[in-house]
């Protein structure tokens, strides 16, 4: 289990309508029922994130404004885009492709 971890959503899309935004945070438990944009970031859950390297980072620092100590190369992001990932080559964080298909 990850007691200790934060969950976060950084979507390049709209993440559904506002039903599924609230299975959303139900399933990951997000400790905040707001949804931000790139250029406010007021909780871990980012939508219309075209380029999510500082989507991440602004998570990361939302949680680090709540309490957290979270260091960058302690961010694990998973994302089903290539493009996606390798927008993180070079940083800290640590990026993962992932793909159902």
């Amino acid at each position: 289990a990850c007691g200790r971890c934060r969950i976060g959503i950084v979507s390049h899309g709209t993440a559904g309508g506002n039903t599924m935004k609230e299975i959303i945070r139900n399933v990951i438990g997000a400790p905040s029922d707001y949804w931000s944009t790139p250029g406010n970031i007021h909780s871990p859950l980012v939508i219309g994130c075209g380029y999510k390297p500082p989507c991440a980072k602004g998570v990361m620092d939302w949680y680090n404004r709540h309490g957290a100590s979270i260091r960058p190369w302690n961010v694990h992001l998973f994302d089903d885009k290539r493009s996606n990932v390798a927008a993180f080559y070079g940083s800290p964080f640590n990026a993962h492709h992932i793909s159902c298909a």
